[in-house]
């Protein structure tokens, strides 16, 4: 069997990367259109994402129904009177509702009434608003957290190997991202907080999985020295190849689980992991080693 080289797919690959994150892209400033929220200053300002009200604000609800229902069923009763779908957790008896802002809660309270006839809502219900102010710190810190990890990467990376095999990684890591964002934009995928611990493991999942293919490289330098660094990479890749097919299967496997059983309130979460783990590997393939091999050239 005549082996493929991944070198001359990489620029196919590439070109599937590009039209995919521009189309990515260009349905994030589509979205500026249908999302918006309130800065500090009380501005309607326009958002690229379907954020959640953990950055955009909005209203918590906690609220003791008296009697058992499911966490979907009340999502859909709630809905009627909602422009955006509300976030549900349940924890024995109690609902934790999270909506965007609701200046009247009355219309919340008759629908459960109406459906739940043990509810009361002068006894059954506590609600909080989270402002704007919280939200745009929560945000910061999101992308300062995020920009941190990827500084800390590169920085180790620069040190374990050298400054070209950094930036093959930052390459790849920011196409990682990217392709994530691309597909929450595409689909209109709420974005909350889950989503931020998502993009910070599949940066290190990534980068896990790119180091190995970096240390294999780096060893066959040793052993192949004669050889161009073209036929070192290629040989690299296919001597990684089962290792990191296996590592991702499994790993998948155990995170659909999680999105067949884990409920609505982590879908986002695992859509997440699910979406990055593939573009990790891909990147790990087809950007991070073909770029080291254009920069050495």
């Amino acid at each position: 069997m005549k082996k493929f080289e991944f070198l001359k797919l990489s620029k196919v690959a590439i070109c599937f990367s590009t039209i995919l994150l521009i189309f990515g892209i260009s349905s994030m400033f589509k979205n500026t259109q249908n999302f918006k929220m309130e800065n500090t200053e009380g501005k309607t300002i326009s958002l690229p994402l379907n954020l959640g009200i953990e950055f955009t604000g909005g209203s918590v609800f906690h609220v003791s129904l008296g009697e058992e229902t499911s966490t979907t069923e009340l999502r859909d009763l709630l809905s009627e009177a909602l422009t955006r779908t509300p976030q549900i957790q349940k924890s024995d008896n109690l609902y934790v509702i999270r909506t965007e802002f609701i200046s009247n809660p009355d219309q919340i309270y008759l629908l459960l009434e109406s459906k739940y006839k043990n509810f009361d809502k002068d006894v059954d219900v506590s609600s909080e608003r989270i402002g704007p102010l919280f939200s745009e710190e929560l945000a910061k810190r999101a992308y300062l957290a995020t920009f941190i990890g990827m500084l800390v990467i590169l920085f180790y990376i620069s040190i374990r190997f050298s400054f070209i095999f950094a930036q093959g990684a930052l390459v790849a890591l920011i196409h990682d991202i990217l392709f994530v964002l691309s597909y929450f934009a595409i689909f209109k995928v709420e974005i909350g907080l889950p989503f931020v611990a998502a993009i910070l493991t599949i940066l290190g999942y990534s980068i896990n999985d790119t180091i190995v293919v970096f240390d294999r490289v780096r060893e066959n330098m040793n052993k192949m020295r004669n050889e161009k660094f073209s036929k070192i990479a290629e040989t690299s890749l296919w001597q990684t190849l089962s290792r990191t097919i296996n590592t991702t299967t499994t790993t998948l496997l155990a995170i659909l689980a999680i999105q067949i059983f884990g409920g609505a309130t982590l879908r986002p979460f695992t859509t997440a992991l699910i979406v990055g783990f593939i573009a990790g590997t891909y990147s790990s393939i087809f950007i991070a080693t073909p770029f080291i091999n254009w920069r050495k050239k």
